[in-house]
């Protein structure tokens, strides 16, 4: 994945782009990532499901970010993740 470049004030960082798609409706959210760690991705997915509602299904590719994501996820569900939707499945891409 590319960086791209945001602003903050007068510095310049890199910034990542997560863009989450629903296969039922086809809605688009997009979040904005600091970093491509899996702390980065727990992040984006609380704010995902606490502004659309509770997810039932991610289906993402095998980057280490979400694979330590869902381990993370595995071993402590607990606030926001828990009360909206205790079982969240993760069907991996298969790798080419």
């Amino acid at each position: 994945m590319v960086p791209f470049v945001v602003k903050d004030g007068r510095r310049e960082k890199k910034a990542y782009r997560l863009l989450i798609t629903c296969l039922v409706s086809r809605a688009v959210h997009v979040e904005l990532l600091e970093d491509m760690s899996s702390d980065s991705f727990i992040n984006a997915l609380r704010n995902l499901i606490a502004i659309r509602g509770a997810v039932s299904t991610i289906s993402c590719d095998q980057g280490t970010n979400f694979i330590g994501g869902f381990n993370d996820l595995a071993k402590n569900l607990e606030g926001p993740l828990k009360s909206s939707h205790p079982h969240i499945k993760f069907p991996f891409n298969p790798p080419h």
